[in-house]
């Protein structure tokens, strides 16, 4: 399945499509491309998540913690954790597969469970670069690679799928285990959960004028505070982090609607049409009409291929 944007609810959830519920595996490519400015921005989910680069270089924000990742190159991302993904070359391409813990219910006994799979657990070892010098990790990309070149149509699809999913599980662990990762710390935690407040106030009220005030009273935190989470985890300023969220919807609706540039720079919260204007062509180098003619171009394009 090629994925062209994340979808999130209000608390920056994004909701897991899975073609068969009763086998809760998901696979996508994302074509970083067809994502607006090259980038998805911060969500998370329940699911555990391993990505494998398959073209060009992405920089991964999870958490706190910063990964740039090459072709061939891998990544793990724990159950809940905040992440979001810029591409760092044009044309760059990431196969992942993402899946609850409940994937792994019906495996052996309550002990392997509690020992080898609770996210509760995992939560506390965090996110990882996975790269293919080491054994395991080598391993780890390979059998990654197997699912993405899988047919999910072959029989016993889903056998072969969870006999890469378990190998990959054992290496994962001991890369983890190795490592002797530091727990991580509560406050690190709490200004997590005070991030997504922020984020999801914002995404929530865009449209609307606000202040570093209102965002910062969104998780009840003094002003110093908000911009030491918004450094941390999304190396920008609260404000920042609202134009560029704004500017990236309405890129979306200059090439997904036929509504005026007028009202598009209204909707999404900006007052002044020449503000709008300026702030557009400094994130995109192009006006916003120059921009939807080069969407609505690309559209001819491949429909004419």
């Amino acid at each position: 399945m090629i994925n062209q944007e994340v979808i999130v609810n209000q608390q920056l959830q994004e909701r897991i499509h899975y073609d068969n519920p009763d086998f809760p595996l998901a696979r996508f490519i994302d074509e970083m491309d067809y994502f607006v400015d090259g980038e998805f921005l911060c969500h998370w989910h329940p699911e555990f998540e391993l990505a494998i680069i398959l073209k060009g270089g992405i920089e991964y924000q999870v958490d706190q913690q910063v990964f740039r990742l090459h072709q061939g190159e891998g990544i793990f991302i724990t159950s809940r954790a905040l992440h979001s993904a810029r591409q760092l070359i044009p044309g760059s391409i990431i196969f992942n597969i993402e899946f609850p813990a409940s994937l792994f219910h019906t495996i052996g006994t309550s002990f392997l469970y509690q020992n080898y799979f609770n996210p509760s657990s995992l939560k506390k070892m965090g996110n990882w670069k996975i790269l293919p010098e080491n054994e395991e990790g080598s391993e780890i990309l390979e059998r990654l690679m197997h699912i993405h070149r899988s047919d999910p149509d072959k029989y016993a699809y889903e056998l072969l799928c969870m006999e890469d999913i378990l190998h990959i599980w054992r290496n994962l662990l001991v890369l983890l285990h190795r490592s002797f990762p530091v727990p991580t710390d509560n406050d690190e935690f709490i200004r997590e959960h005070r991030m997504r407040k922020m984020v999801s106030y914002i995404q929530s009220h865009f449209e609307q004028p606000l202040t570093i005030d209102d965002i910062a009273g969104a998780a009840s935190i003094s002003r110093s505070e908000c911009f030491r989470c918004f450094s941390g985890f999304c190396q920008v300023s609260p404000i920042e982090y609202l134009n560029r969220y704004r500017l990236q919807n309405a890129a979306q609706k200059l090439s997904g609607s036929t509504a005026s540039i007028s009202d598009i720079s209204f909707q999404c919260g900006f007052s002044s049409i020449s503000y709008f204007g300026k702030a557009f062509r400094k994130m995109y180098g192009l006006s916003p009409s120059e921009y939807r003619q080069k969407k609505k171009n690309a559209v001819s394009t491949s429909l004419n291929a």
